[in-house]
């Protein structure tokens, strides 16, 4: 059975099967960890943050509230179950460089939770995630928005609302990655046969 989650529990669940071999695999579409480091950069932050005030006085008690949430989180999150000694299932993950909703160094801390490998071909690549390794049985592929990425704030902030998040999950090129994933179990290297090498001016769906 192929599982497809989407977002941070979505791992989370596949992490947690993998041990008692109910998956043959996994693919995590625009999803990071913590979730302690992404929920006060996301643009969906807002609404839980005003929820979180009618309990809490002052910014500090919600960031010490996350954090210790985070504690018990991290006891199904991907990044504390995968350890160097986990059993895993094969697992692509696809995200959108500019995602609003997730942001980017959240992605790839999971990448490393994964202990993943991207292809060559993709656009951006990030210190410290393997290149091309052959016996990783997690693979990423990114497709770069360059208008959404470009205006993403340099400083440890949230950023303004876009549609990364939604449009790479319905990326042409990216679903038939998925497709020939389900069918056959290959980690298809679809930025090498892009027209567009998996670069997209702005992000349209």
């Amino acid at each position: 059975m192929f599982d497809i989650p989407i977002g941070i529990l979505g791992s989370a669940f596949s992490a947690l099967l993998a041990p008692y071999s109910l998956l043959d695999g996994s693919i995590i579409v625009s999803a990071g960890t913590p979730l302690s480091l992404l929920m006060s950069r996301s643009t969906i932050f807002p609404a839980y943050n005003m929820l979180l005030r009618l309990g809490l006085h002052n910014a500090r008690h919600v960031r010490i509230f996350i954090s210790i949430m985070q504690m018990l989180y991290d006891s199904i999150e991907v990044g504390g179950v995968l350890t160097s000694d986990a059993e895993r299932v094969p697992t692509l993950l696809q995200q959108g460089f500019g995602d609003a909703t997730v942001t980017n160094i959240a992605s790839n801390y999971m990448l490393r939770a994964y202990d993943a490998s991207t292809f060559s071909s993709n656009p951006i690549h990030t210190y410290g995630i393997h290149i091309g390794k052959n016996e990783s049985v997690a693979y990423s592929t990114d497709i770069l928005y360059q208008e959404e990425f470009q205006n993403l704030p340099s400083i440890n902030s949230g950023t303004t609302k876009n549609k990364v998040h939604i449009c790479a999950r319905k990326d042409a090129t990216l679903l038939n990655q998925m497709v020939e994933f389900c069918n056959t179990g290959t980690f298809l290297n679809v930025c090498e046969q892009d027209p567009n090498k998996c670069i997209r001016e702005v992000a349209s769906c």
